[in-house]
């Protein structure tokens, strides 16, 4: 269609190279590629075997909340947030073509989605493919393993499938306030001018009374690669 061809078009644009003399380091530098994977890449990572996972879980546990399956509701309401198309993964499946399934197409979604959600099926191989896109950082050197900010074109339907569990599991720790009310991070309706505003009355309040404030800001470097995997599965494991 006509709409579609302009979508490419404009595309194909942006994608054009404005410099025919620049070539990409990271295709006809293999130690500067090596370097740059290394930046997103740990050395090491456990395998399952030696992770302690519970060695058997109970056939007659009562099945908690959390593990219910998932909802035609829940799955439209996720859908419905992704209004605006993104760069799909290696399925080439956009959330326009998701969103405009008929309701049994999206039953169908559903059912694979609790499928895999209670192991009964493994998840589709191509949910788990993801195409990674080094984008140069703007007025940095290309020669620099540290000027490159990876991007991860998801599966839309893996994408789909996390923000279901994430919505989940964020409306359980609201619910029985897991989360301290001081973390404005990474929640709704909270963000830094909420902590601002807490911090400025904190200070003035002592100002009041003729005390002191004191205040750490800690900012930690590629804090999210830095996480031990091991010790992260174990303690959700707990």
């Amino acid at each position: 269609t006509k709409n579609f061809d302009n979508m490419h078009g404009k595309s194909l644009k942006k994608l054009k190279n404005k410099n025919p003399d620049y070539s990409d380091p990271l295709i006809y530098n293999t130690d500067l590629c090596d370097k740059v994977m290394k930046q997103i890449v740990p050395d090491y990572v456990a395998t399952l075997t030696e992770i302690n996972f519970p060695k058997s879980i109970p056939e007659n546990r009562p099945t908690h909340v959390l593990e219910n399956n998932f909802t035609i509701t829940e799955l439209e309401e996720v859908i419905s947030s992704k209004k605006k198309d993104t760069a799909p993964g290696f399925d080439n499946i956009t959330y326009s073509m998701i969103n405009n399934l008929p309701h049994n197409g999206k039953l169908i979604i559903l059912n694979i989605i609790n499928e895999v959600w209670n192991n009964r099926i493994p998840m589709p191989k191509e949910w788990k493919h993801t195409y990674l896109k080094f984008i140069l950082k703007p007025n940095t050197d290309k020669n620099n393993e540290e000027s490159y900010r990876p991007i991860s074109l998801i599966s839309c339907l893996m994408k789909i499938f996390n923000s279901l569990i994430k919505k989940r599991l964020e409306w359980f720790v609201e619910k029985n306030n897991i989360i301290p009310n001081t973390q404005y991070g990474f929640r709704k309706k909270k963000g830094c001018g909420d902590y601002l505003l807490h911090l400025i009355t904190e200070i003035n309040t002592a100002m009041t009374y003729n005390e002191y404030s004191l205040a750490v800001s800690l900012d930690l470097t590629k804090v999210y690669d830095k996480v031990d995997i091991t010790s992260l599965l174990r303690k959700m494991l707990k």
